[in-house]
């Protein structure tokens, strides 16, 4: 086991043992949010699939048309029907949007434009060809790559798959991700707190950003801070899980039981103890194939090596490299005085290529404080402050956490 390492170390480790989940399933297409497409999806068919009209008016060809000429309406065609026959020159129909334009016909001209009545109509002006006029396949084409596989599905994505005819699709499943708190201290929101207790966080903090990733979370009951215990409670888990992330009894303390944990799983213990603040004494291990990644029971450090380690080892098993926090720089807006002995991370919000730390609060228990951040501070060992105007790195969320 590796001791003390450094976070970029911490991330290749994780990075080089974990392995994408190939579990592939058909699901309707109104499940499929945030799901990995399995399969390159080809357009069937043009869309529109024919040439329609984009507003009410009337539709007639442009040649010879001129102001004050009058036309025969010869007809009435509405969205979701099809206008039977030829429309010669001097002729026009009547056309709802959206409705298939008949043939013969090249131009469409606004309702509120023209004088008409059960007859005819007079034309304001001479039209143009093509003037108001949708043509098949102008959103797309047939035998057109729509959608690549790999692509994460949104809403638009899956409006687009609606649009082609397709309603169930093939997906990578989730990836099933275990969560397990431990504390002794801790109780469930909706029970009384006892003398010394506090409400759990975590679980429903790291709930919350698993599922907001595309992730399904599988959640354990609650487990003291008893190795037998916990180890028991991970090897069930293990069983559903792809991988397992635990917050809470990773340090040196009395109650700080995950050496214990990995020895009585038979785990490979691939490091503890990072070199970056909060969240220093992580720890990441292997059970029979199985990323374990044990995080500190502090909500702040929790969340901050969640989006520092726990996305890259998510971002290898989904094969979404999106999940990456990215890196760039911004200009820090006012001071942070404080020495850093040792690589820190701290809240902040960027806007347009400046940062602000919008409070003083950075215990690693602390989480309100964390209210519209979108990124943190990555402050170097050994740094004495930082200055006002210093251009500093940051690490980007995917989330505002608002």
């Amino acid at each position: 086991m590796e001791k003390n390492i450094e976070l970029e170390h911490a991330v290749e480790l994780i990075r080089k043992h974990a392995k994408p989940v190939s579990r592939i399933k058909r699901l309707p297409i109104t499940e499929a949010l945030n799901y990995r497409l399995a399969e390159d999806l080809i357009a069937p068919i043009d869309n529109p699939p024919f040439n329609r009209s984009p507003l009410d008016g009337f539709t007639f060809n442009h040649a010879g048309s001129e102001a004050g000429k009058k036309l025969k309406i010869i007809g009435c065609v509405y969205a979701g029907e099809a206008f039977e026959g030829y429309v010669k020159e001097g002729e026009a129909v009547r056309i709802m949007t959206g409705a298939p334009i008949p043939e013969g016909c090249d131009c469409v001209i606004r309702l509120e434009d023209c004088t008409w009545d059960d007859q005819e109509i007079m034309l304001p002006k001479a039209m143009k060809a093509y003037e108001n006029f949708c043509f098949k396949g102008e959103d797309y084409t047939a035998q057109t790559v729509m959608i690549h596989k790999g692509e994460r599905l949104g809403p638009v994505h899956l409006g687009i798959i609606a649009s082609m005819g397709i309603d169930q699709i093939m997906v990578y499943d989730a990836v099933r991700v275990g969560l397990l708190v431990s504390g002794s201290e801790i109780v469930q929101p909706g029970s009384a707190l006892g003398p010394g207790k506090i409400y759990d966080t975590n679980l429903t903090l790291l709930t919350s950003v698993l599922a907001s990733l595309g992730m399904k979370p599988v959640l354990a009951d609650f487990v003291c801070d008893e190795a037998e215990a916990v180890s028991a409670k991970i090897k069930a888990m293990m069983k559903e899980c792809d991988c397992i992330i635990t917050t809470g009894g990773v340090s040196v303390g009395d109650k700080d039981i995950f050496h214990k944990v990995v020895q009585l799983l038979d785990a490979e213990q691939l490091f503890w103890r990072v070199k970056l603040k909060p969240g220093t004494p992580a720890m990441f291990s292997m059970v029979e194939g199985c990323p374990l990644l044990s995080l500190s029971g502090n909500p702040f450090a929790a969340l901050v090596t969640f989006d520092l380690m726990g996305r890259e080892l998510l971002a290898v098993m989904s094969g979404n490299e999106a999940l990456v926090p990215k890196r760039q720089t911004a200009i820090l807006k006012q001071p942070f005085q404080k020495r850093s002995g040792n690589r820190r991370f701290i809240r902040a919000q960027a806007v347009k290529g400046e940062v602000m730390i919008n409070s003083d609060k950075h215990s690693s228990g602390m989480l309100a404080s964390m209210l519209g951040c979108n990124c943190l501070i990555d402050i170097a060992a050994g740094s004495e402050g930082l200055k006002a105007g210093e251009t500093v790195k940051i690490v980007m969320l995917e989330e505002n956490y608002e």
